[in-house]
């Protein structure tokens, strides 16, 4: 009796033999369930993973206008399987009675729902876990890691029951997660040349970057206290000068945030895709098996991100967790697209030198090494790798990185980093 269920496809064709007996020839195809796994979440708070599946690292791609859909010939899922989740709930086409307010909360779910999902596929159990995502899963990931690894901690000694989760990877794009360090940045991003010599820098006069360098100080004094005594006494204000003083300015530009090299497409989104996004999900829903209670889809909701700012998530350090995860044999990448204003290269680099760990040092002695994409005369990044940390600036990319270089996200991330050839 054969103990483990196996997937096959079949290719038969029947004929005649010996003038009237009927044979049967062909293939059985067997094929094994992957055995890595990618869980994937956008961010917002409060937008859809259905970007990344539709718009990035998915099998297919849909137009910019919804209206069809086509193969991704960049798609990560070629040797793993990726999970895409719309989370915290109210996200996208989740729904459901909780109200979290924090990323930490939040993780919880996440955590059950991958336990409840493996027990209904116990086939697709990965041996290799990697929990991967864009802009605020700067936060929601580092959470998911230290849930992951204290209660794969309580199965291992059998204190709960539970499927163990092999966490191996964490990837990290354009995420929000140190604000303290990444605030102190938008000046450096926004007011030095930039020593690619792209025509779009510096973004701000010589006044506008006064007004950011003489506040920056302030600014980073609030966070500090903020840090030290998370309370809306301390994080309210400082979330609101550092936002007026360090981010704001940049309104004035009338460029897109996602990137500085374009304009919004409207007041609602900065990507044309994002439209389209919408109009595919809501067409497709029923296909898809949405519930009927369900509102209409958007793809970014703003109810489940005023959540989270009133539970002062957007404000705290979630670093931590990544030092955590290093000190865990986990290995970590962070990436950034160049041209994004919001979650910015420099900033995501300089929280990645500031991290406390225990390969801190080496980290920051080891050298920017230049990346060629598919025999590319010119490079199309940078990275830095030390130990189990990695930080890789992707250039010519806005927010979303993996929608505009998706070669070379692919090649360096999936079939480079995430093999260990880096």
């Amino acid at each position: 009796m054969m103990q483990d269920s196996l997937e096959y496809n079949v290719h038969m064709k029947e004929s005649l033999a010996c003038g009237n007996q009927t044979q049967y020839s062909g293939y059985i195809d067997l094929l094994s369930a992957r055995d890595s796994t990618i869980l994937w979440l956008n961010g917002g708070p409060g937008c859809s993973s259905m970007m990344g599946a539709w718009a990035g690292i998915g099998p297919c791609r849909i137009t910019d206008n919804g209206n069809d859909v086509f193969p991704n010939p960049h798609t990560w899922n070629e040797n793993a399987n990726i999970l895409f989740l719309d989370q915290p709930i109210g996200t996208g086409f989740s729904y459901g009675n909780s109200r979290h307010t924090n990323s930490f909360a939040a993780a919880k779910q996440i955590y059950m729902f991958l336990q409840t999902f493996f027990d209904a596929m116990p086939d697709y159990v990965p041996t290799s876990l990697t929990i991967a995502g864009e802009s605020y899963a700067g936060k929601y990931l580092p959470a998911l890691s230290d849930e992951i690894i204290m209660q794969n901690g309580l199965v291992n000694g059998k204190q709960q029951h539970g499927i163990y989760l092999p966490l191996k990877f964490i990837i990290i794009g354009n995420g929000w997660t140190e604000p303290k360090t990444q605030l102190a940045n938008y000046y450096t991003f926004g007011c030095e040349n930039e020593e690619r010599g792209d025509e779009f820098w510096p973004i701000f006069d010589s006044m506008t970057c006064e007004r950011m360098r003489s506040s920056s100080p302030w600014c980073q004094s609030l966070m500090e206290r903020c840090y030290n005594h998370d309370s809306y006494w301390t994080c309210i204000p400082a979330g609101l000068y550092c936002l007026h003083t360090q981010i704001n300015p940049y309104d004035a530009t009338g460029r897109s945030p996602m990137d500085i090299r374009k304009q919004c497409v409207d007041d609602d989104y900065c990507y044309p895709i994002e439209h389209g996004l919408e109009v595919y999900a809501n067409r497709v829903r029923v296909s898809l098996g949405v519930d009927e209670k369900v509102s209409p889809f958007e793809n970014c909701r703003s109810s489940v991100e005023r959540r989270f700012y009133i539970g002062l998530d957007q404000t705290r350090d979630y670093s931590p967790s990544i030092t955590r995860a290093l000190h865990q044999n986990i290995n970590v990448l962070l990436y950034a697209g160049d041209m994004d204003w919001i979650c910015n290269w420099r900033g995501n680099k300089a929280w990645a030198r500031e991290l406390q760990w225990k390969g801190k040092q080496g980290f920051n002695m080891a050298l920017d090494k230049d990346v060629y994409t598919d025999g590319s005369e010119k490079p199309t990044g940078q990275f830095r790798s030390f130990g189990k940390l990695t930080f890789l600036r992707v250039f010519d990319a806005g927010h979303m990185a993996s929608l505009d270089q998706p070669l070379m996200c692919k090649n360096f991330i999936i079939d480079q980093w995430l093999n260990g050839f880096i």
